[in-house]
């Protein structure tokens, strides 16, 4: 499986970007793209919002501009991110719990951490879905990954 968690069949190839052949080239002109499709930065990462879409729709979106749906890593990077992107409505972030066991992961295979998390009381609920958003307040959610009536947050690195 790439590193990123893409499963077998779900379009990406190499590295996990949407049509990626694995040569340098492809990596440098993909994560070019991400980073001119940016409307926002904040700390040295780009990132755009992606269209509605169920979750892996939205993080096919990310990668097949050489992005991904965002790594929330600290209060201030989540407090820009739900006051950029989520208006009147829920978007997606790159936590996931692929195994439905209550594990969350990031897009990029690390575990959720212990240093920051938005759940509400700093707690992962038991999940109710496999995938996660963020809603106007700045709290996760855990919600059906085949839900498709908001948009995801992507990131460039």
């Amino acid at each position: 499986m790439p590193s990123d968690g893409g499963a077998a069949g779900d379009g990406m190839v190499g590295d996990g970007r949407l049509g990626d052949t694995g040569g340098a080239d492809a990596s440098i002109d993909a994560s070019s793209t991400c980073i001119a499709m940016a409307t926002q930065t904040f700390e040295q990462h780009h990132y755009f919002a992606t269209g509605n879409a169920n979750w892996q729709g939205a993080r096919n979106e990310c990668a097949s501009v050489g992005g991904h749906l965002v790594k929330i890593e600290s209060p201030a990077e989540n407090a820009f991110v739900t006051a950029t992107f989520t208006n009147s409505f829920f978007t997606w972030i790159g936590l996931h719990d692929p195994t439905s066991a209550n594990v969350y992961t990031w897009t990029d295979g690390t575990l959720l951490g212990v240093s920051f998390n938005a759940f509400p009381n700093g707690v992962p609920p038991l999940s109710n879905g496999d995938c996660v958003d963020v809603g106007t307040n700045g709290e996760w959610d855990p919600y059906m990954c085949s839900y498709s009536g908001h948009g995801g947050v992507c990131e460039c690195e």
